[in-house]
């Protein structure tokens, strides 16, 4: 998904949206290259993904997240639906 991610951003917005149930693959993917409403609903979308997976964050860091650095949030976002996360760090 690295690679695919830089070079078809839109088509990973989709996969990501309909595998975590906030939207269609087509929708979303066509959502996502439109400026504002792009990171928008893929904020909107790392919000669900965040929500299901009891992940600490807020709308407005997702949001700002993907206005900036969209590519690394997509593939954060497909690694985590996909369960192949990074492990969290032992607490001490």
């Amino acid at each position: 998904a690295t690679i695919f991610a830089w070079l078809c951003p839109c088509i990973v917005a989709g996969q990501i949206a309909e595998k975590a149930g906030t939207g269609s693959c087509f929708l979303y993917g066509l959502l996502s290259i439109l400026p504002i409403i792009g990171p928008f609903t893929r904020g909107k979308t790392r919000e669900s993904i965040r929500s299901s997976k009891g992940i600490e964050g807020t709308f407005v860091e997702d949001f700002i997240i993907h206005w900036f650095c969209g590519c690394c949030a997509l593939i954060q976002e497909h690694r985590e639906l996909n369960g192949d996360a990074m492990p969290e760090m032992p607490k001490k």
